[in-house]
């Protein structure tokens, strides 16, 4: 089980595309390679997404566990 501080889970929610650049930015990717993974969905699969991330990102604040 991770947990994270307080302070790094008492940000709103940045919404799905920003959620999956924080993922991909905490996981070491960056440059173009972040890029290419960014441009993969489409928007309305980022929409679709949007609403579970959101729901993730409730819950994981909520018992202040890492997002990631």
């Amino acid at each position: 089980m991770l947990v994270g501080t307080a302070s790094a889970m008492t940000t709103d929610y940045p919404g799905s595309s920003s959620f999956v650049r924080q993922i991909y930015t905490k996981k070491g990717i960056t440059g173009d390679a972040l890029e290419v993974l960014l441009a993969s969905p489409s928007t309305n699969t980022l929409k679709e997404y949007n609403c579970t991330f959101g729901k993730w990102w409730s819950l994981c604040s909520g018992n202040i566990k890492n997002i990631y």
